[in-house]
């Protein structure tokens, strides 16, 4: 959706696309940012990542670090610290 929205000045819909979060935690509270066009910017709420992200840091190897590098890839590929800490496969890949 944020592809789609015209988040990302590299990427569209029709091409193949990945997109960069930087994942930071204080306490609860979770700050997200993705990558445009070499700049970090905050995800808006909108878009409604901050409860995924929640989810994934569940299944995290190391649940509790304060500091993740999150990307997902146009296929559904979903990678957690470039797949060090987890890495998640769209069904029948």
């Amino acid at each position: 959706m944020m592809i789609r929205d015209g988040r990302s000045k590299v990427y569209n819909t029709k091409c193949w696309w990945e997109m960069d979060f930087q994942i930071r935690r204080d306490g609860e509270e979770l700050q997200i940012t993705y990558l445009n066009f070499g700049v970090w910017y905050p995800v808006p709420a909108k878009y409604g990542l901050a409860p995924l992200v929640k989810v994934l840091l569940t299944m995290a190897v190391h649940k509790k670090r304060r500091r993740y590098e999150l990307d997902v890839i146009r296929t559904g590929h979903v990678f957690l610290d470039k797949g060090r800490e987890l890495a998640l496969e769209p069904p029948g890949s």
